[in-house]
């Protein structure tokens, strides 16, 4: 696996569309869920469940620029994400952005979060 000195441009470059459409993945299902806890139909199960989601999506977010950081310093290595990888993971973030803002709509934005993490954990785990 190769650092970033050792990466070509078209490499780095598809490693940083990957990064932000995770990192956007991210940051959209943490927006739809801090919504729903405002819902009026939200259940305390429900609401109790949200919580321990955003703070799960918030060590995500700080492990995503720790390991962000460490491959600009050439500190880490990665597996250069192929084009097919690449859009998947914006696909992800497309799907994020039409959750709508009801229960099923938050169970969404977990498993559209766990996708994220996991595509992104193939280039940089």
């Amino acid at each position: 696996m190769p650092r970033i000195n050792e990466c070509s441009e078209a490499e780095v470059n598809r490693y940083f569309i990957a990064y932000f459409a995770t990192w956007d993945t991210l940051q959209n299902n943490r927006s739809n869920l801090e919504r729903r806890k405002l819902a009026a139909d939200a259940t305390n199960d429900e609401l109790n469940e949200i919580e321990i989601k955003l703070l799960w999506i918030a060590s995500e977010h700080a492990k995503l620029k720790q390991r962000r950081t460490a491959f600009l310093n050439g500190l880490a290595a990665i597996t250069p994400p192929s084009d097919a990888l690449v859009q998947q993971v914006k696909a992800l973030t497309a799907q994020a952005e039409k959750l709508t803002n009801n229960a099923v709509g938050a169970q969404n934005a977990i498993r559209l979060t766990t996708a994220a993490l996991e595509q992104f954990n193939a280039i940089q785990g």
